[in-house]
């Protein structure tokens, strides 16, 4: 998806037509750009690569180098332990991979959320 296709889904505050978030509002600007770069357009992208191109901290070098969002995807629909998945702790790292996920998924984050509490609901 490109940066144009992603701005007509959503508003300046990163919200769909009916008022609901589709991606967490700080870092849809970075999930934007990160979709033109060809390498890391596939749910089998490693996330710690895409996370460590678009965001400027090194939080980033904590994900595990096996996780990719296909592998993400898979595991939130088996109740698996998302963090453990990752091999992070850090719930900023979590909501920054979950808006990815969803840009893949071409889904709202709140799908994403909500596939991610489903096990304790």
């Amino acid at each position: 998806m490109n940066t144009t296709q992603m701005y007509i889904v959503l508003d300046a505050e990163g919200f769909d037509a009916i008022g609901e978030p589709r991606f967490l509002p700080e870092i849809s600007a970075h999930i934007a750009e990160g979709m033109n770069h060809a390498e890391c357009t596939s749910t089998f992208t490693p996330i710690r690569q895409w996370y460590l191109a678009y965001f400027d901290d090194d939080m980033g070098e904590e994900i595990s180098e096996d996780a990719s969002f296909e592998g993400l995807h898979e595991a939130l629909q088996q109740g698996i332990d998302v963090y453990s998945y990752l091999d992070v702790c850090d719930s900023v790292i979590r909501e920054r991979v979950f808006s990815g996920l969803a840009q893949f998924l071409d889904v709202d984050y709140k799908h994403v959320y909500d596939l991610w509490l489903s096990p304790f609901i």
